[in-house]
C-alpha cells in the first residue's frame, strides 16, 4: 500500500556562459563598489607589471609568488574593511556574501540577488541604505535592467541572446513579497548565468572548473496502487508535491495551501 515519489527541485545542464552581472550593473551605472576608483588602479598596476614580467620569463617566475602576496594582502587591506555580517543578515536573510560587503550601497540601485540569475533593487524601507524612495524610481530601473540584459549578445557569435525576463509580481504573491528579488531572468534555457566578476571589465566569462548549472525543469516519478502507469504527468510544479502526497494519504488539505492535487 506504498506509494513511492522520486522528485528533484530543480533540473540540470551545461553552464555555457558565466554573466558578469556586478560587471554589467557597474558600467551602467546601477551599482557602484567602495574605492572602485583605487581598485581599479590597483588592477591596472598589477597588469602592468604582469606585462613587464611577461617579457622576462625568467624574473616572471621568480617573482610572481611574490607579487601575488602583495596584492592579495592589498585588497584585503582596502577591500575587507566592511559593514557587519550582522548587517548583511538583516538585509538579505542569512545568506551573506563577500561581494555584498564591498557594495557602496548609497550610491548603487540595484545588485545580483541570493537567487540564481535574480536582480535586487536597493530600495528605501526595506534596504537599511536603500535609495530607491519612489515606485516610479522602481520601475524606472527595473525597466532599465530589463532592456539591457535583453540587448546582450552572445560573447563570441554576437547574436541577440534569447533572455526572458519576469518580474516578482509576475511570480510571487503573500505577505512575503516583499523579501523576494524585484526581477528574474532566464537567459539561454538557464545555460547562461549570473556570476559576481568584478576583477574585469567583461560582460562574459567562459567556465573553466564548473560545467553545469541548473535548470528551471527537473524530474517527478511516482509508483504505487494509486498512481497511473505509463501516464506522463503534465504541468506539475513543485509545490504540488505536498497536496499530492496528503491526498494520498488521506489527510485534509490545508485550504490555504499552495498546490494542486496531481490527479
Amino acid at each position: 500500500q506504498t506509494s513511492v515519489f522520486i522528485m528533484s527541485d530543480h533540473g540540470f545542464g551545461p553552464l555555457e556562459q558565466k554573466v558578469a552581472i556586478a560587471n554589467i550593473l557597474r558600467q551602467n551605472k546601477l551599482l557602484t563598489l567602495k574605492n572602485a576608483s583605487l581598485k581599479r588602479n590597483l588592477i591596472a598596476m598589477l597588469n602592468k607589471i604582469r606585462g613587464i614580467l611577461n617579457r622576462n620569463f625568467l624574473l616572471y617566475r621568480k617573482v610572481k609568488l611574490l607579487i601575488k602576496t602583495v596584492f592579495e594582502k592589498m585588497m584585503k587591506i582596502f577591500f575587507n574593511k566592511t559593514i557587519s555580517k550582522k548587517q548583511i543578515e538583516n538585509r538579505f536573510g542569512k545568506a551573506t556574501s563577500d561581494y555584498w560587503q564591498k557594495i557602496n550601497w548609497k550610491e548603487t540601485l540595484a545588485s545580483k540577488g541570493i537567487s540564481d540569475n535574480s536582480v535586487y533593487l536597493n530600495l528605501a524601507g526595506r534596504n537599511p541604505e536603500g535609495i530607491i524612495t519612489t515606485e516610479t524610481k522602481r520601475s524606472e530601473v527595473s525597466d532599465k535592467i530589463i532592456d539591457i540584459i535583453k540587448n546582450l549578445r552572445d560573447p563570441e557569435t554576437k547574436r541577440k541572446l534569447r533572455v526572458e525576463a519576469y518580474k516578482k509580481e509576475g511570480i510571487y504573491s503573500g505577505p512575503y513579497i516583499g523579501n523576494a528579488p524585484e526581477l528574474f531572468f532566464e537567459i539561454e534555457d538557464g545555460s547562461y548565468h549570473f556570476f559576481n566578476i568584478e576583477d574585469e571589465e567583461e560582460f562574459f566569462e567562459k567556465p573553466i572548473k564548473l560545467s553545469g548549472i541548473h535548470t528551471k525543469y527537473g524530474i517527478l516519478i511516482g509508483y504505487g496502487n494509486n498512481l497511473k502507469k505509463t501516464e506522463t504527468i503534465q504541468n506539475a510544479q513543485i509545490i504540488d508535491l505536498t497536496p499530492t502526497i496528503l491526498y494520498l494519504l488521506g489527510v485534509p488539505i490545508p485550504k490555504n495551501l499552495d498546490g494542486k492535487v496531481l490527479k
